[in-house]
């Protein structure tokens, strides 16, 4: 197997664990909207947002990495609030 097509072999497996968490992620998100409905709490939550797009860009060691990381963190973000709605 040839440099590039492990890589791609990598790029292909991270994408799988990457599609099965924010699966995981998503249903973790209903559970949070549904038990906020049930007790007349807003399910949108700004704050909350900022944080855990702030917290998550900490996680990132690269710098270098941290505009693009914090895109695809609003990105999550967003489709679970759209998925909320």
């Amino acid at each position: 197997m040839s440099e590039l097509d492990e890589a791609r072999r990598t790029i292909d497996e991270v994408d799988r664990q990457m599609a099965a968490l924010f699966e995981e992620r998503m249903a973790a998100a209903g559970r949070v909207a549904a038990y906020k409905e049930a007790h007349g709490l807003p399910v949108l939550d700004a704050g909350r947002e900022a944080q855990v797009v702030e917290k998550n860009l900490k996680k990132i060691k690269n710098k270098v990495l941290t505009n693009r990381r914090k895109w695809y963190i609003l990105i999550s973000v967003t489709i679970t609030i759209i998925n909320l709605k």
